[in-house]
């Protein structure tokens, strides 16, 4: 009896429920959650239309995300065509990077020129070399190779002389504003100058032309003697042409189209400036006496003729001590060598081999030779000391004679300052030509939907769609107990309605109880 008045209570309660009057307005709680459930846990269609949905959805937003970070971007193919780049070094021998290629020195050159005209006003070089990316190429020919003789045992290395920059533009500002979607776009014209920016570089100060500035550098201060001027650009001329004609050996018939002048033209320059006008310059100033510290001249000219006659004592010494060795020598002894000719026609031929008599001879002339020079440079340097002491410093023929020095002085250092700069011009275009400009450098922009980049969005479109299909793998079994509550629930509501004798509700097309559309508890 309590059992069927439970039941009657429960149908009562159920029957009321059912009466409820729907709630005013749409649920949009309920329809989202009834979205869901259709599409996780109804029928495989729903879910593959949610799979390619949400798949098109993260397609989307990839590549607003990319166009976002990289809608300024481009990329430099760079070759290094120098020859010394086979052995990864600079044109001087100094060990070449790539990531040089782009150091932070080049990147903030290229920016204070870009900012100078009003551009990149709101990037550091540190922001700008967050974008910059150095990449070497190799061959796929060259990348076998290289396995090749690595796994034979050889120690084999390859220097690429292919690289490549990319760029991407960073964004104005730290937060997101519409602004940034409009910003001018100036990546491919920093490539541009990166690359000159380094052929300069490489040109300066890698390229030889840094070790022609050191000796062209004549640092003559105005404290130095008249003889002691001379000495220093007699130095630097020597260097210069000792360095000119190593070049010339490789030159050949090259004519810079700048100065239309050769690497022999340069030598010959050079030579009239040292063996002619500098040794007349020299020769004006001992013969005159000119000097602007007599007193400290005289004393230097004086140790001068000491050390040489001290050197002058040893080498004669030393002659006739190797004198004394070619008049005692017993030249009785004697000694054959049996040579084999290279030539069949020559066949046998006996040789004396060199022998102690052989190098004391040459020890005596050797001592010989050089006492007869401190001889001759002592004579002449007691000729020049004695024109010294008889020089008038106060007379107005000494001052006239001193000025005219000053003349020849200035307008040589005019000459040679004149000379250096044309031989710089035509050795920079030597070097130009000789490692084929350093850089070669193509810059084009970088485009967005490359075949790449298309894949990228197909992979993140296939991701996207999986997540969907994996859900519904995962929540089907939840789909499939809530279809049974809600199937054991019409039955019982099927029977309380029979027991109290109420007509059975109608039925869905397919078979099922008709569904309520507003109720909140009915899926």
């Amino acid at each position: 009896m309590k059992r069927n008045q439970r039941t009657a209570g429960r149908g009562a309660s159920a029957h009321l429920r059912r009466k409820k009057p729907p709630r005013p307005g749409p649920n949009l709680k309920w329809r989202v959650k009834r979205a869901g459930y259709s599409l996780m846990a109804g029928n495989w269609r729903g879910t593959w239309i949610g799979a390619v949905a949400f798949g098109l959805v993260c397609s989307l937003l990839f590549t607003s995300y990319h166009y976002y970070r990289s809608y300024a971007a481009a990329k430099a193919s760079i070759s290094v065509v120098y020859p010394e780049i086979a052995g990864g070094t600079y044109p001087d021998g100094s060990r070449f990077t790539m990531y040089s290629l782009a150091d932070e020195e080049a990147v903030q050159a290229v920016l204070d020129e870009m900012q100078a005209e009003g551009k990149y006003s709101s990037f550091t070089a540190a922001d700008l070399m967050q974008g910059i990316r150095v990449t070497a190429v190799i061959d796929d020919s060259v990348g076998e190779t290289v396995a090749s003789m690595q796994s034979e045992g050889n120690d084999y290395s390859y220097y690429s002389s292919r690289y490549e920059i990319s760029f991407v533009q960073p964004r104005a500002g730290e937060n997101f504003s519409l602004s940034q979607l409009v910003e001018a776009n100036h990546t491919e014209e920093f490539l541009q100058r990166l690359i000159a920016c380094k052929q300069e570089e490489i040109a300066c100060f890698y390229g030889k032309l840094t070790a022609f500035q050191e000796m062209t550098r004549a640092d003559v201060p105005d404290t130095l003697d008249y003889d002691e001027w001379v000495t220093t650009f007699d130095a630097n001329n020597r260097a210069i042409r000792s360095f000119l004609r190593n070049i010339n050996q490789s030159a050949g018939n090259f004519h810079s189209d700048t100065t239309g002048k050769t690497i022999g033209d340069l030598i010959g320059m050079f030579t009239t400036m040292g063996e002619e006008r500098l040794t007349e310059i020299s020769n004006y100033i001992k013969n005159s006496g000119l000097t602007r510290d007599r007193e400290s001249f005289l004393n230097k000219l004086n140790v001068r003729i000491e050390n040489a006659a001290l050197a002058c004592g040893k080498a004669v010494e030393e002659a006739a001590i190797n004198g004394y060795a070619m008049n005692a020598y017993d030249h009785t002894f004697t000694e054959n060598l049996l040579i084999v000719a290279t030539s069949a026609d020559n066949g046998l031929y006996q040789a004396r081999p060199k022998t102690v008599f052989d190098t004391v001879v040459n020890q005596y002339n050797d001592a010989t030779n050089r006492s007869i020079e401190y001889a001759n440079s002592i004579q002449d340097m007691q000729d020049e000391l004695a024109i010294y002491q008889q020089t008038d410093e106060t007379s107005a023929e000494y001052q006239r004679m001193a000025a005219r020095c000053s003349e020849l002085m200035e307008a040589y250092e005019a000459d040679y300052r004149d000379l250096c700069a044309l031989a710089m011009t035509t050795l920079t275009d030597y070097l130009s030509f000789h490692n084929n400009g350093y850089l070669e450098g193509q810059v084009e922009p970088d485009r967005l939907f490359s075949l790449r980049f298309v894949l990228r969005i197909l992979g993140v479109f296939g991701m996207g769609s999986l997540v969907v299909v994996m859900m519904r793998v995962v929540l089907s079994p939840l789909g499939d107990r809530r279809t049974l509550r809600r199937r054991r629930r019409e039955m019982e509501r099927n029977q309380q309605d029979q027991a109290e004798g109420r007509p059975a509700p109608k039925h869905s097309a397919k078979g099922g109880r008709r569904r309520c559309s507003q109720s909140p508890n009915c899926f």
